[in-house]
């Protein structure tokens, strides 16, 4: 059970709008992870504006077009070579330019236009994948993002397969990235429901962000993941001196034992490459090898190798 607070008069001088701030309340207190009593804070109410003026831009962007995938490459930590992309929501508005998601974060919450955007950006990026093969692009894999609200719909694992059966992708070409909070809350058998018929049809499940959020070894046991995300806050701290990481050396030796492939996101230097490389690191992401670029940009980054001798770390 979750429960919002509100105090009359301190927050409320009418009965309406008591209730008002005790939804407000309610909702805070769902978005805290449920089974907790939050009592209203006069910046709810701010929060509130926020988020409605996010789902008015989320609608306008999806109905204008301006969403569009962008491509961060992954590379082989051994090799240098591009290996697969994560696409990236952007939208591109006609004056303020190209906009990153967490400007409209709170469309991705809602049931509805969640899964509009989200349908939307499986369209554009199947139809470049689709390019890219008849072009003869060798990209490797693209690592599509999917919310709790997305698979705890009926029917999403289909559509999406549908769609890429539709355009001749392979979907051994696709993958899943998720975050531990699909875990949490309702509709449980519907999320595991939708990641076994993806497996089944070949598509790879990543667990993004990991060690963050309310994942345990028993979500690695029963749902089909088979790569790790390791999560920018752990790659952050490995300084230039080489010094010892035990938190991304146990998601690594984790990873190995469940006969998973692990991602290190937020590379921002040679440095935390190759100390992510000799701590057993299969593949990198970050800006170190490059931000995330548009479509007509991917042909070019697949061709080239982004170390071509060891990566050295500085003093070693």
């Amino acid at each position: 059970m979750s429960a919002g607070l509100a105090i009359y008069p301190l927050h409320g001088p009418t009965a309406e709008e008591l209730l008002r701030s005790a939804d407000l309340a309610l909702y805070d207190a769902k978005a805290s992870g449920r089974n907790c009593l939050r009592p209203f804070r006069p910046e709810l109410r701010a929060e509130l504006q926020r988020q409605v003026s996010m789902l008015a831009v989320g609608r306008e962007a999806l109905s204008a077009e301006w969403i569009r995938p962008f491509y961060q490459p992954k590379v082989d930590l051994i090799t240098g070579k591009v290996v697969g992309f994560e696409a990236l929501l952007r939208w591109d508005h006609p004056t303020r330019g190209v906009q990153t998601p967490d400007t409209l974060a709170a469309a991705f919450d809602d049931r509805d236009l969640g899964c509009q955007i989200s349908a939307f950006m499986q369209r554009q990026v199947i139809s470049d994948m689709r390019h890219w093969l008849q072009s003869g692009v060798a990209f490797g894999h693209v690592a599509l993002n999917a919310s709790g609200v997305d698979l705890r719909r009926p029917g999403f694992a289909d559509e999406l397969l549908g769609r890429l059966a539709a355009a001749g992708v392979p979907a051994a070409m696709v993958e899943i990235e998720i975050v531990e909070s699909v875990f949490l809350g309702r509709d449980l058998d519907i999320v595991e429901e939708a990641f076994a018929i993806l497996s089944r049809a070949g598509i790879s499940l990543s667990l993004d962000d990991f060690g963050t959020g309310y994942a345990s070894l028993s979500h690695l046991q029963r749902f089909p993941v088979s790569v790790l995300k390791i999560d920018r806050s752990f790659v952050t701290p490995l300084l230039a001196d080489c010094s010892d990481a035990p938190i991304v050396n146990a998601v690594i030796g984790l990873a190995t034992g469940f006969r998973m492939k692990t991602v290190a996101e937020g590379i921002e230097t040679a440095e935390q490459a190759l100390l992510l490389r000799r701590a057993g690191c299969d593949i990198g992401q970050g800006f170190f090898f490059s931000p995330a670029r548009p479509a007509a940009d991917i042909p070019e980054l697949t061709r080239r190798r982004f170390f071509t001798v060891p990566i050295r770390c500085s003093g070693a």
